[in-house]
């Protein structure tokens, strides 16, 4: 996959996890009866907490993902070349 590539789908997955974050923000939110909005401090931690660690994680896992699959790719081509030589 060329490095454009990469990035589009690391971009992707940080998008999808900012997602998941705001979703899960609001579950906390409508479980807690909004008390969260009492304090902004715990607020504004619990929503970076969630939010960003959402799309950190999904960045990430689509990215080790990509790796994983490069590296079946390689050995793959490797092993048909051996098989080729013998």
């Amino acid at each position: 996959m060329s490095e454009a590539g990469k990035l589009v789908l690391g971009f992707v997955g940080v998008v999808i996890g900012l997602a998941g974050g705001f979703v899960a923000l609001v579950f906390v939110m409508q479980r807690t009866g909004g008390v969260l909005f009492d304090r902004p401090a715990v607020l504004v931690a619990v929503a970076l907490g969630l939010v960003g660690g959402g799309a950190a994680l999904m960045g990430y896992l689509s990215l080790t993902v990509v790796e994983y699959i490069e590296r079946r790719k390689k050995r793959a081509a490797r092993k048909k070349k051996q098989r080729g030589k013998k």
